[in-house]
């Protein structure tokens, strides 16, 4: 009794273990394409990373082509009188108004970028204050105005927007830098552990088939039952 219940727990059925290993390596394959699908998350928000980065950069192009644009119709109409320079202040200066908005909103969402935007409006704040006042004096006031644009005080205005713009530029660069290098390396790392995963997977579903297909009900351990005298 006791030899014939040995027999039954030691006598396996190879077609269980290849059932498991097929199971097995079925597991092993959805954890490796996890991790493929995991890599394509990162090279999609890489491009993300890529079109904020631009995003960011163009706002900062167009502010400072827009603040040129605004000294320059200042100039033009304290010389000339034109009304066209007027129109083409309040067209400009709206401009630069909308493109400081679309940079605080890139801004708020990036807190390595906030303290110099913040820096950023209280420049163009200050900018456009100077440059409202002067327009504001009506034409044929050639010598208030090349005071303005003389005088280094003043001039200070300017390179406070373009040093707080150089910054952002310079942050908003590294911060795309420093996350390309962080996604290359978990990427490398995923699709090694990926590819890593997939052979053991296709080892086991080799294994599974193979016991699977020639397997038959065996005894691991060869205890033969007694034959009765």
């Amino acid at each position: 009794m006791r030899e014939s219940l040995a027999v039954r727990l030691h006598t396996i059925d190879l077609r269980e273990f290849g059932v498991s290993a097929l199971v097995a390596a079925v597991a092993l394959f959805v954890a490796a394409m996890a991790m493929l699908n995991q890599n394509v998350v990162e090279i999609r928000q890489s491009f993300t990373w890529v079109e904020r980065a631009h995003a960011v950069q163009t706002r900062i192009d167009t502010i400072n082509a827009r603040l040129a644009g605004v000294e320059m119709t200042v100039r033009g109409f304290a010389l000339t009188g034109d009304p066209m320079f007027l129109r083409r202040y309040n067209q400009t200066h709206g401009y630069l108004t909308a493109a400081m908005r679309e940079l605080h909103n890139l801004a708020t969402v990036e807190p390595a970028l906030q303290a110099d935007e913040a820096d950023l409006e209280m420049a163009v704040a200050r900018h456009g204050a100077l440059y409202g006042s002067l327009i504001g004096l009506g034409p044929q006031r050639q010598s208030i105005v090349a005071e303005a644009i003389t005088d280094p005080a003043k001039r200070r205005l300017t390179a406070g927007v373009i040093n707080a713009l150089n910054r952002m530029e310079a942050i908003e660069q590294r911060l795309l830098a420093e996350r390309h290098a962080d996604a290359e390396h978990r990427a490398r790392t995923t699709y090694r552990l990926a590819f890593g995963i997939a052979g053991l997977a296709f080892l086991a579903g080799s294994l599974g088939f193979a016991l699977t297909l020639f397997g038959r009900r065996r005894s691991l351990f060869a205890i033969p039952p007694k034959s009765s005298a």
